[in-house]
């Protein structure tokens, strides 16, 4: 379940919140991201959340929130689906449109001022749809693991990093 208000819609979207796809019932908004090529401005989460099927096809409506949180209808459209990458990664890409701003900044107000290299004992935090904000530490680097995504078969997603809850 969405914890602290994340599963609302809201009008200026924040990073953190509900979104999803028809394919998957709701996940977290994880960044706002710029495609080196293009420029544009798009959203980042994960395949299982912004794809959530082998046959997905790009175009896809990205609803915010996501449908489970009640946002089924196309006036939730903020982005369309553009690129996706499952094994050895878990993740996908949309390009947003201009029905609502999406912000660069969590619910909690924090943004991503640096990115660096996953290192032991380093230090991370994170905004959920059902976690909330939480704080962590990174306990294991570059990481093997496989996991079951139903009807897309299992993958082995690799470089992973594991976070241990402060």
């Amino acid at each position: 379940a969405a914890v602290e208000g994340r599963g609302k819609r809201f009008e200026v979207v924040p990073v953190g919140v509900s979104v999803g796809c028809k394919y998957s019932t709701a996940g977290t908004l994880g960044a706002k991201v710029l495609d080196v090529d293009s420029g544009e401005e798009m959203i980042l989460s994960n395949w299982h959340v912004f794809v959530g099927r082998p046959n997905a096809e790009a175009g896809l409506s990205i609803w915010q929130p996501g449908w489970i949180d009640g946002g089924t209808r196309e006036e939730n459209t903020i982005a369309h689906l553009s690129r996706w990458v499952l094994g050895p990664y878990d993740a996908a890409v949309a390009r947003i449109i201009d029905a609502r701003r999406v912000l660069t900044t969590t619910v909690e107000g924090k943004g991503i001022v640096e990115s660096a290299p996953p290192r032991l004992g380093m230090a991370v935090w994170k905004s959920g749809r059902s976690t909330g904000y939480t704080e962590g530490f990174i306990d294991g680097v570059m990481m093997r693991v496989p996991l079951n995504y139903r009807e897309a078969g299992t993958h082995l997603l690799e470089k992973v990093f594991r976070i241990i809850p402060r």
